[in-house]
């Protein structure tokens, strides 16, 4: 008994999908400017299209649907309603207005309360004048659940979400014996996982997403210096487009291609640092064990003896704080520095410094 006003606002906002049929049942309605309104033709929840005969079965039953929603707006707001079930057509505000789809266009609530007041609507088959001018606005404010989808249905948290997990559980299995960073990456997912059950998803995207992550991984842990990064950054990228911005998702469930570049170099960026670090240890001099001592400085202890059968000098140097046996082809003295070349088995390869 109660008319229901439908406002699609503030400016830039969109009652795409479902939202268009939304308005199209409520006794009046109205739209900022520079707002949308449309693009409603089925889909499956991942975003692909729906097969023939069932897409048929559904497009007739929502242009029935529409028909009788906006069959008292004229027949320029019922053409306009079955195209947006049609053809997925999407209208801006004046548009819309002028096929009579809505009753009028207004900056903010305000306005329209007060463009609307006298508007005579049908309610339950009776005429009813709406009567604005003093009327008393209670907002309704979200649940924590509410506010929790709003924050995650946003295709952009998503993606950067399920990156920051993937490599916060990466972390974690590189470096066993922790929790924090495993129980922060499940955590992370989930939310991003949650978040992708609110929009129509192409689940193929998740797919190349875990392709992406494998090829990174596999980068740290060879010695390919680059190609399966690379290769894993497009594909992320790949992934991040084909998740959200499959052919018929609408607007509001898309991501930008600056935002999916973005988090596809910033990710790729954090294992090419990784894979850096992994080819600098590799490349770094032994500092412990036997492996340590190749080109340290050490001391000759006493001249070194000529074997003149083997062509070598040999004696004994002082090398960290231990005394080793040595050999040279060149004459040293006592006193002399000289520099670890190699080792075989206990006795050091050296020469002058």
């Amino acid at each position: 008994d109660v008319p229901v006003i439908m406002y699609v606002g503030p400016e830039g906002a969109q009652a795409a999908s479902a939202g268009s049929v939304i308005t199209a049942a409520a006794h009046a309605s109205a739209m900022a400017p520079s707002t949308i309104i449309g693009a409603a033709s089925p889909i499956n929840s991942d975003g692909s299209d729906i097969g023939e005969t069932a897409y048929r079965k559904t497009v007739e039953d929502l242009k029935a649907t529409m028909r009788s929603l906006t069959d008292r707006r004229g027949e320029d707001a019922v053409a306009l309603a079955e195209a947006m079930i049609e053809d997925a057509r999407a209208v801006t505000a004046d548009e819309a207005l002028d096929a009579g789809f809505i009753d009028v266009i207004a900056d903010d609530v305000g306005d329209v309360l007060e463009a609307l007041d006298g508007t005579i609507v049908e309610v339950d088959g009776e005429s009813t004048t709406l009567k604005l001018a003093n009327a008393v606005l209670e907002p309704v404010p979200l649940n924590f659940i509410e506010q929790l989808l709003f924050i995650l249905a946003n295709p952009l948290l998503i993606g950067i979400l399920l990156t920051i997990g993937a490599q916060a559980l990466i972390f974690e299995i590189t470096n066993p014996g922790g929790w924090a960073a495993g129980v922060i990456g499940i955590i992370l997912i989930a939310l991003a996982l949650f978040g992708a059950g609110q929009l129509p998803v192409n689940y193929l995207g998740f797919g190349l997403i875990v392709v992406a992550f494998a090829l990174l991984i596999s980068e740290a842990f060879t010695q390919t210096s680059g190609p399966l990064a690379i290769t894993g950054a497009v594909i992320l990228l790949a992934g991040l487009l084909v998740l959200f911005n499959s052919p018929g998702t609408p607007e509001f469930a898309r991501i930008s291609i600056a935002g999916a570049v973005g988090i596809t170099a910033v990710t790729a960026s954090f294992f090419l640092f990784m894979v850096a670090k992994v080819v600098q240890i590799r490349r770094t001099q032994p500092v412990t064990g036997m492996e340590g001592l190749v080109g340290q400085i050490a001391a000759a202890r006493a001249d070194f003896k000529a074997d003149e059968q083997h062509n070598r000098h040999t004696g004994t140097v002082l090398i960290v704080g231990e005394i080793w046996r040595a050999e040279s082809e060149e004459p040293v003295a006592a006193g002399d520095d000289v520099v670890v070349k190699a080792m075989d088995g206990f006795t050091l390869k050296v020469r002058k410094a």
